[in-house]
């Protein structure tokens, strides 16, 4: 991976954990929110994500950021 991919990954990560805290919700909570929009996500991947364990796919990323605002 590319560093700069690195860091956009590590930005977006640290978001959507922020998002999810400031709005209360738990993992399983945003999972169950996202999955009923149609994005399929684990809890597990959420959390790998926000631990930034796992590299976000760019798709994953589209589809996450078009859902948000929604929330």
């Amino acid at each position: 991976m590319v560093n700069s991919d690195k860091a956009y990954n590590q930005l977006f990560a640290k978001r959507i954990k922020k998002l999810r805290l400031d709005r209360d919700l738990t993992q399983d909570q945003f999972v169950n929110y996202l999955n009923s929009k149609g994005l399929k996500i684990s809890r597990t991947s959420l959390a790998r994500y926000e631990a930034q364990l796992s590299t976000i796919k760019h798709t994953n990323i589209t589809n996450i950021a078009k859902i948000i605002p929604h929330i």
